[in-house]
């Protein structure tokens, strides 16, 4: 299973998005599931560093693992609000259609 967990600040800005794990939904190479989580968060990746032109505070994108974590300056979260909220409700999305293969959450900042 995937699991997707978004930091959000007590605006409601996402500061971090962290995912780990396969789908699991067929055969390595097959999954189209993992791969349209996959494409979505390598759009959501190239939308926030090449277009946006932010450097993440933190960015891991270890597909082979999969693990893949965008964390962002709450300024550059603000920025990056547009795309980073895109993202949210495609998952949201996506795990209410797929309960089997992807599993979302969200944790908000304390301060």
């Amino acid at each position: 299973m995937t699991e997707v967990i978004f930091t959000k600040t007590k605006e409601g800005l996402i500061t971090c998005i962290e995912l780990h794990g396969h789908a699991n939904s067929a055969p390595y190479g097959q999954d189209l599931i993992c791969n349209s989580i996959t494409v979505a968060t390598q759009m959501l990746g190239i939308g926030i560093c090449e277009v946006l032109k932010i450097e993440p505070e933190e960015l891991i994108f270890k597909p082979e693992i999969p693990e893949v974590k965008i964390k962002l300056k709450a300024f550059h979260a603000v920025k990056a609000a547009d795309l980073t909220n895109t993202f949210f409700e495609y998952m949201s999305l996506f795990s209410n259609d797929y309960t089997n293969y992807l599993k979302m959450g969200v944790h908000n900042e304390k301060n």
